[in-house]
């Protein structure tokens, strides 16, 4: 192959490097990118080539002009070699089992193809070193892409190398998949220059046999621009027929591919020409009958023709058809009139529907083809548009509801179009092309369809963030009265609770049935009500002022009807889960922990679907994390956090990410990183704002914030849902006493420790205690923080119990009671260097020092040193499962797994997990099954 490779020395190296990298148990991934007939296909060669003789698994897939419009059908060709090989998709265990329905004949995609998908690549690649290669990229469907994504995303810990090779400008669906794959940190993107005129020179001489006249050679790099196969075609006639003293080939003008096309194909006749264009318009990979068919020729004449095609160099294959380059076949096609070729594609689609051929191949042709104003056919589209939606194939489902409306779709069909295409388009963050269609569907007639609209422009208004709208489609929802039992109403009455519980606009109304609709009458059989029950539980808490006792039971009962397998749960149990755990957290940790790990096995399957899930289920984990003080997990669970969004583009989440990380920094004593990433608005939140002026040292400006939110300080008073889920009093006391006003920051601490003896959560209780100790007489602080410390050692918030320990130890010694204040304050500096909590850590210190005893130091080291999280890897690799199977247990990703095995044998001091059994104790916990509270 190398002489076929000319002044490509450059790339040549690279993939050389990658093949021994790979060889090593590293991947890569390599992008290669240029314009057709410079050479991209030639390298993917290469690199298979390569590595193969190095003993890699070669997995090769060439797109395929038309795929686009087909979910899944890139990956399905390029694994479909590997799955035969292990026996079929029934042979297929563990997650990736779920990808079976790709490899299964006949069988209709199911939500988690793309999970499945991307553990069968990790599990193949645990086998033997693994070359996935994509020609033609541009041409690939979204979906394919967006596995081979997630895959990039693991590269620098599978032995896998990932080839890609694209040219611009072809699909903007796949080209913004591209442009991410190749922005990625183990992405190396190859350019492959047209050639020099040395180059030109050796390509000629090697071509012809003998050197050609100067005049030659400028001429071939004038005509063909440098481009490798344009030259190739330029050389075609002179193979057999060529004078060294040749001067000129050409007299003006630019090559034309389709011309030159055009005169070959009338040299075959019109037989072959004919067929050639059918086969052109089909695409690579059609069978010769179906070619034949839409040639209107007999099959035993189109055998001969295709024998003809062949020996004329434009096939390689003759059944199933394939091209000898994409650029032949885009110029056979071009030779067609843009009417002939649309007219082709519209009976390519008829012919395929006629033999029952599969949905995926009608459609590729129905949206290369012209509208015919066709019911059947806008019906077909709608059908298969609703299939893409369902195993989140956006992108593709996108295309076909626009080509239904095309058609045109007749006036009865296009609302549900419309209601369609804009939850695609909202999927795709086409926020205002959704809005559009979503509200032209909500001037429809028919109120089913008028309920389904508005129910996703809910959805959509709320990512936009138009408040008027919302109120505006709040009011036109009441008037349509959804007070039925279908799916959509119980949505959409959740969605009104919704509204109010987030007061996206003052004023909103509920009915007096909806709003007295306590969650104890609520059913639990099917997933909607199930989400309704949990979102009119936390509406009785936090805007009727309902009983701790009585939301939590509520939640409870809504969580314990979930169905008992995870394959079960829908989109809508996994919504109500979240929105549970997320309210529960501040009441039960451990029960809210147990929901996220009961729902995590089916967040993980339908992340592709709903990337969404992913990304909350990802934040609620963290904030446990911080409300836990796993601090070093915590720092881990963001940077993936922060990956996993940006992968998939969901900028929605970056204030999530913020606020965590100032969190972390606050917990960690690092208030000026803290003030800087809490002093920007995130959503409708104030509280967070004004901490982060706080601890950027400006009060007043915290007051200001604050005062926005109208809330009374008076002890009684009624509590607004603010209060209940935040903690705006205790910011307001800390910068009220920083202005000297130290009245006003004891009637804040007053009414924070109001607010929380009426609503629950002990471990915020026992902090706003140890706040309220602060401006009462020391004896009596002392008996404040003593019920402080009882409430907060019933709890897994570690960090609190660190903080009301050091000021109980604080007060202790205020009050001369040093050998008892030595004992707390010896747990509170334990506890806070655990954390890495430092000035919490000093201050115990500092008190420490006062009641006579001394700073010891704290483990940094050693098994008690690992986190829950390294502890229970660790546990896993002991048992001697691999990482992928640790990953694929724990529902994290094989990178996370590698990062917890490094933080390990660092603690541990050990370099392998061979050394884990003898360096980890007996008894190192690994996780249950979560419970339902």
């Amino acid at each position: 192959m190398g002489n076929r490779l000319y002044e490509r020395s450059a790339e040549l190296a690279t993939i050389d490097d990658a093949v021994v990298a790979l060889e090593g148990g590293r991947g890569t991934s390599l992008m290669v990118e240029a314009r057709a007939g410079l050479g991209k296909s030639t390298l993917v060669e290469y690199a298979v080539e390569v590595a193969r003789e190095h003993g890699a698994r070669i997995l090769l897939a060439r797109a395929r002009h038309l795929e686009s419009a087909a979910p899944f059908e890139v990956l399905r060709r390029l694994l479909g070699p590997a799955v035969e090989a292990t026996g079929g998709p029934a042979e297929l265990t563990g997650a990736a089992r779920f990808a079976g329905p790709l490899f299964t004949p006949g069988a209709e995609l199911a939500q988690g193809v793309d999970y499945g998908c991307q553990w069968l690549v990790a599990g193949l690649a645990e086998q033997a070193p693994l070359v996935l290669a994509v020609d033609d990229a541009h041409w690939a469907d979204a979906a394919s892409l967006r596995v081979l994504l997630e895959v990039q995303a693991e590269i620098s810990v599978l032995p896998v190398l990932l080839v890609l090779a694209s040219r611009p400008v072809e699909n903007p669906d796949a080209q913004r998949r591209l442009a991410t794959m190749a922005a990625q940190p183990d992405c190396v993107v190859l350019t492959p220059e047209p050639l020099s005129r040395q180059g030109v020179r050796a390509v000629v001489t090697d071509t012809l046999g003998e050197p050609a006249h100067d005049l030659f050679v400028d001429d071939c790099l004038m005509v063909s621009g440098g481009n490798a196969f344009y030259l190739h075609e330029l050389l075609r006639p002179y193979r057999n027929d060529f004078r060294p003293d040749l001067q000129s080939i050409v007299t003006g003008g630019t090559m034309s591919l389709r011309r030159t096309m055009s005169w070959r194909l009338s040299e075959l006749g019109a037989g072959a020409a004919t067929l050639a264009q059918a086969a052109a318009v089909l695409g690579d990979g059609c069978s010769l009958s179906v070619a034949a068919a839409l040639a209107e020729l007999d099959e035993a004449v189109s055998v001969v023709e295709i024998a003809r095609l062949e020996a004329a160099s434009l096939l390689t294959h003759g059944d199933p058809v394939e091209f000898v380059h994409p650029l032949v076949r885009a110029a056979v096609e071009e030779t067609l009139t843009d009417v002939e070729v649309g007219d082709l594609h519209a009976r390519a689609a008829r012919l395929l529907r006629s033999i029952d051929a599969a949905p995926n191949s009608v459609v590729q042709h129905l949206v290369a083809s012209p509208g015919a104003g066709d019911p059947q056919v806008s019906t077909f589209l709608l059908a298969q548009g609703h299939a893409a939606l369902e195993i989140g194939s956006v992108a593709v489902a996108s295309q076909l509801l626009r080509r239904a409306l095309d058609e045109p779709a007749p006036g009865s069909q296009r609302p549900s179009i419309l209601v369609a295409l804009g939850r695609a388009e909202h999927a795709q963050g086409e926020l205002d092309l959704a809005r559009e269609h979503l509200g032209s569907a909500m001037e429809a007639t028919d109120r089913t369809v008028v309920l389904a609209a508005a129910a996703e422009l809910f959805n959509v208004l709320l990512d936009a963030d138009p408040d008027a709208e919302l109120g505006r489609l709040h009011e036109r929802v009441l008037q349509l009265d959804p007070r039925g039992d279908s799916p959509t109403e119980v949505r959409l009455r959740a969605q009104l609770l919704v509204d109010v519980i987030m007061a996206v606009e003052p004023g909103l109304a509920l009915p007096a049935e909806l709003a007295r609709a306590h969650a104890d009458d609520l059913p639990v059989a099917g997933d909607l009500d199930r989400y309704l029950l949990v979102i009119a539980a936390i509406h009785d808490r936090t805007v009727q002022g309902g009983s701790t006792e009585q939301f939590v039971a509520n939640l409870g009962r809504a969580m314990s009807a979930l169905p008992a397998d995870s394959e079960d749960l829908t989109e809508w149990d996994i919504h109500g889960a979240l929105a549970a755990a997320t309210f529960l957290a501040d009441h039960d940790l451990d029960a809210s922990d147990a929901i996220l790990d009961r729902i995590a096995p089916a967040v993980a399957r339908l992340a592709g679907v709903l990337p969404e899930v992913q990304a909350e289920l990802n934040h609620r984990y963290i904030a446990h994390g911080l409300a836990r003080g796993e601090f070093e997990d915590v720092l881990a669970e963001i940077a993936t956090a922060e990956t996993f969004t940006s992968r998939r583009h969901l900028v929605g989440y970056d204030g999530s990410h913020r606020l965590a990380r100032g969190r972390l920094a606050l917990e960690r004593g690092d208030y000026a990183t803290a003030a800087e990433q809490l002093s920007e608005r995130i959503g409708e939140d104030l509280v967070y704002p004004a901490l982060g002026a706080l601890l950027a040292g400006d009060a007043s400006r915290a007051i200001e914030i604050l005062d926005q939110l109208g809330l009374s300080c008076e002890v009684g008073a009624p509590v607004d849902h603010i209060e209940a889920e935040l903690q705006p009093h205790l910011v307001a006391s800390h910068a009220f006493e920083h202005l000297g006003d130290r009245a006003r920051a004891a009637a804040e601490a007053r009414r924070e420790l109001d607010v929380r003896r009426r609503y629950g959560s002990p471990a915020r209780h026992a902090d706003a205690l140890r706040r309220a100790a602060s401006f009462v007489p020391a004896r009596e602080g002392v008996d404040l923080l003593e019920e402080a410390v009882q409430l907060a050692e019933g709890t897994p918030c570690r960090p609190i119990l660190a903080r009301v320990l050091a000021s109980y130890g604080a007060a202790l010694v205020r009050i001369g009671r040093d050998a008892e204040a030595r004992d707390v304050l010896y747990r509170a500096t334990d506890l806070a260097s655990e954390m890495g909590m430092d000035r919490v850590r000093r201050r115990a210190q500092e008190s420490l020092a006062q009641a006579g005893g001394r700073p010891r130091r704290h483990r940094l080291r050693g098994p008690d040193s690992l986190t829950a999280s390294q502890r229970e890897v660790a546990s896993l690799a002991a048992e001697g499962l691999t990482n992928r199977e640790i990953a694929e247990r724990l529902f994290v990703t094989i990178k996370t797994v590698e990062t917890h095995l490094m933080a390990v044998y660092r603690k541990l001091g050990i370099r392998s997990r061979d050394e884990l059994s003898e360096a980890l104790p007996a008894t190192t916990p690994t996780r249950e099954p979560a419970a339902t509270p």
